[in-house]
């Protein structure tokens, strides 16, 4: 496992003041997340005093991507962690004992909005997402979120889901990848996205809606594990009342969203004035799950089928 990237945070010198008494008496709770625009709505809430007034003191740890945060959740070096939700059906699909608590953004049913998109280079003769067959897209993670939404949109289209070669890249490095030609396309996200457009290159298609069809496809959800969970019912109850208070304050709230991005990534204000952000929501789809499972089992990636009632608190 990679070590782990703490980052101390000082937004909580910014909440509001309590006194060494009242400090004792709130529950610490290590807080897995991703240094990205998706984290957004949790650190707004923790600026808002949202989780200090439910008990809570949110310590966020920042990793790089779903397979290190799942990890953390399992090995107690975190309490809570996000976890994409194509990433916790497949850790539930291998036995692992964690479940949802509360969903928080989504991804939009309007591909024109949409913040995860393939992207094409401008002079790479790439027109739509049939001109991608036999090319080599990068995704974050093979076998995972990645690569399930992209041969997902390719069966929408009425194309092969193998006629593509997947190729594992970070996000921070894809665009130098599709700029050096290593790759034909890339699966990325914001604040990539934005970047990535800014530099000329031309998004394709929104995977992620062939998943979620006319719906708003859901994305991600706060996730803990089922030991925790028992032995702690009042500070997870208290946890879902604080994170679905600040979801939807940060659905009403955009440029209180857009102003705290820069305060912990390295996002700039100007871009962070121009990502496209997510629906910010809450509610839990169980169709979804079903959706998100059987698509993993005909690609091969699981071979266990997932309900909501299996990953749902």
């Amino acid at each position: 496992m990679s070590p782990f990237r703490i980052i101390s945070f000082a937004i909580a010198t910014m909440v509001l003041a309590l006194s060494p008494a009242a400090a004792k008496d709130l529950t610490h709770l290590k807080v897995g997340m991703l240094p990205s625009v998706n984290s957004a709505a949790i650190i707004l809430g923790i600026e808002k005093g949202f989780f200090k007034e439910e008990g809570l003191d949110i310590e966020p740890i920042f990793m790089g991507g779903g397979s290190e945060l799942t990890v953390a959740l399992m090995s107690g070096a975190t309490q809570i962690s996000h976890i994409g939700s194509v990433n916790s059906v497949i850790a539930r699909s291998r036995g692992l004992p964690i479940k949802v608590l509360t969903a928080y953004l989504k991804e939009h049913s309007n591909p024109d909005e949409a913040y995860m998109q393939i992207v094409v280079r401008p002079d790479s003769g790439i027109k739509t997402i049939h001109d991608l067959e036999g090319k080599t897209i990068a995704v974050n993670e093979v076998r995972a979120y990645g690569e399930t939404v992209v041969k997902a949109a390719f069966e929408l289209a009425g194309m092969d889901p193998n006629s593509v070669k997947l190729v594992e890249v970070p996000f921070p490095d894809m665009a130098n990848a599709l700029e050096s030609k290593q790759v034909d396309a890339i699966w990325t996200l914001e604040p990539f996205l934005t970047r990535s457009l800014d530099a000329g290159d031309v998004q394709i298609d929104a995977p992620a809606i062939a998943l979620g069809g006319k719906k708003n496809f859901f994305d991600g959800a706060w996730m803990s594990t089922e030991t925790y969970i028992a032995e702690n019912p009042q500070v997870i109850d208290s946890f879902v009342r604080a994170m679905n208070r600040s979801t939807e304050y940060a659905a009403q709230h955009p440029d209180e969203i857009r102003n705290i991005i820069p305060t912990y990534t390295k996002v700039k204000a100007d871009l962070a004035s121009r990502v496209r952000l997510p629906v910010f929501d809450s509610s839990l789809d169980p169709e979804m799950v079903d959706v998100i499972s059987q698509h993993l089992i005909k690609y091969g990636i699981t071979d266990k089928a997932v309900s909501a009632a299996d990953l749902f608190r």
